[in-house]
């Protein structure tokens, strides 16, 4: 992410500490994540919650993800609210990629008509972690915004009904609603606050039980914090809950049912296993939450890059950006694909069959898992790239896979329409994956470069996806194989035999890639 700059926005604090959406920024910044607060240079707008969308981040080409909270569906059947609705549908509708935060929230934006995606969000389980275990108290913990739909007063009825009359600690802001003076009068002791995180985290783990009676919830995360904290949680039964965390807390639907939850977690407290609690949201821990933003960014950065390559296909030195910046993102997300043994460079068998003589150019060698394996069969190879990262990346592979053969490859940095080769140069040459990715106005020339650096009876060998069986979000083409024997043939026919021209296939799967043999006359 270090070449790609993103502007985040965080939504409105509705509490003294800080938002999820501010957690996940600082955790990824330690990532070396790239944020800027100048919008004009961002190259990725990120919404933090549709509260945060804004007309005038939204009118030009930047890159634009908006993470959806959801709408209350007491909101949706108001009438009044429809206008406000539709302002904010017309705002979504300029964004790239939608993301839910639960697939409750995702089923309402399918409902609204668009594609989406659902990514959990984090809890601050670092901040958690710094603050110590404390004595537990004789309290149920509220942690909420204090608005109608949170249904605190419906908590306060509870607890009054309880025989072990815990204290309750509500921990938020909201609404004018005096629940103080509720409390008093239905005979429960009741502090509210307005805490910081770490404030926040030392009340709750002085609490025995963390409650949330919301009728309505995108996530709730002080659900998720209570059980990492090892603190048995009640919440109403409502279909977000079931969904995030299932059977690992205890469901109520009247206050009658809450109030007998409490006196039963209260009366068997010394029982429960707050291990086993914890275990239950690992998947929201800080680290596993930026684990998933960073997988769903490395598909982000490619829409990004499409983005810029429609936009800029004969600007050289962005091109070159381009790939240098996919090349880095790939080398991250997808390290464990690097080794020249890795089974997804299976053609590599196929093209070694068919070189002839002892030089080999392999054009568009990006990190070398083919140049590794060429030069592993006997060959003098050149790895040719235009992205400098690939042969930064290539020279590392080569070092660490082949350091005995590092003699036989030489690397260069040239586009494939401008090699800087004399004529007849190469026994063979390979051009594997890359002229779905050579812009149209080049292609031909990039083909006649082929021909050019090969001697006379060489081999040109290509390998190129059959169809979409290997999509790619930067390819800018896709051939059947009539199609790509009619492209053979208008450019270079008159120079060229055509070997083979056929269909290949990964063992036991179906043909993938199409592999031609050119020799040039």
């Amino acid at each position: 992410m270090k070449n790609l700059k993103i502007f985040w926005l965080v939504g409105k604090h509705y509490h003294a500490g800080n938002t999820e959406m501010q957690w996940w920024k600082d955790y990824l910044a330690e990532r070396d994540w790239n944020f800027t607060d100048n919008y004009d240079e961002a190259d990725i707008v990120f919404f933090g919650s549709q509260s945060t969308l804004d007309e005038k981040y939204l009118s030009d080409d930047k890159f634009k993800i908006l993470y959806f909270w959801g709408i209350p569906y007491f909101r949706l059947v108001d009438k009044s609210y429809m206008p406000e609705l539709e302002r904010l549908m017309k705002m979504v509708e300029k964004c790239d990629i939608i993301i839910s935060s639960s697939m409750t929230t995702a089923l309402q934006m399918f409902d609204f008509g668009f594609e989406n995606m659902t990514l959990y969000p984090c809890i601050d389980d670092r901040t958690i972690d710094k603050v110590p275990e404390q004595e537990k108290l004789n309290r149920v913990c509220v942690i909420s915004r204090l608005t109608p739909h949170k249904m605190v007063e419906s908590v306060i009825r509870a607890v009054a009904l309880t025989k072990n009359k815990p204290e309750l600690f509500i921990i938020g802001i909201g609404d004018d609603y005096d629940y103080l003076k509720y409390a008093e009068e239905l005979g429960v002791k009741c502090t509210i606050k307005d805490l910081g995180d770490e404030e926040k985290f030392t009340e709750l783990k002085r609490s025995k039980i963390l409650v949330s009676a919301s009728v309505w919830e995108s996530f709730n995360l002080p659900t998720a914090e209570a059980l990492y904290c090892g603190i048995p949680a009640i919440v109403r039964d409502i279909p977000l809950f079931a969904e995030v965390y299932k059977g690992n807390v205890n469901y109520f639907r009247t206050e009658e049912q809450l109030a007998l939850l409490i006196d039963d977690i209260l009366d068997n407290y010394d029982k429960l296993e707050p291990a086993g609690l914890k275990e239950s949201v690992e998947r929201y821990t800080s680290k596993r939450a930026c684990d998933r933003m960073e997988e769903f960014f490395g598909y982000v950065i490619k829409q990004v890059l499409r983005k810029k390559l429609d936009k800029n296909k004969e600007d050289r030195a962005e091109y070159k950006k381009i790939y240098d910046i996919e090349h880095e993102r790939d080398w991250k997300y997808s390290s464990y694909m690097y080794s020249p043994d890795f089974e997804r460079h299976w053609r590599v068998q196929h093209v070694v069959e068919v070189l002839t003589g002892k030089t080999v150019a392999d054009i568009g060698c990006s990190y070398g898992a083919y140049t590794i394996n060429f030069a592993r069969n006997g060959f003098k190879v050149t790895g040719v790239d235009c992205s400098s990262i690939a042969l930064e990346q290539c020279k590392t592979n080569i070092k660490k896979f082949i350091p005995e053969l590092e003699k036989d490859v030489e690397l260069v940095e040239a586009f494939a329409d401008d090699l800087p080769f004399e004529d007849n140069k190469f026994d063979s040459a390979y051009y594997g994956e890359i002229l779905e990715h050579i812009p149209e106005h080049l292609l031909a020339k990039s083909l006649r470069e082929a021909v050019r650096i090969v001697k006379p009876q060489g081999r040109i060998i290509i390998t190129t996806p059959f169809r979409n069986m290997h999509d790619d979000v930067l390819h800018l083409r896709h051939y059947d194989i009539g199609g790509f024997k009619q492209f053979i043939l208008k450019e270079i026919e008159d120079k060229v035999n055509i070997l083979k021209l056929d269909l290949i296939a990964e063992n036991g799967k179906e043909p993938s890639c199409i592999f031609c043999v050119l020799e040039k006359k």
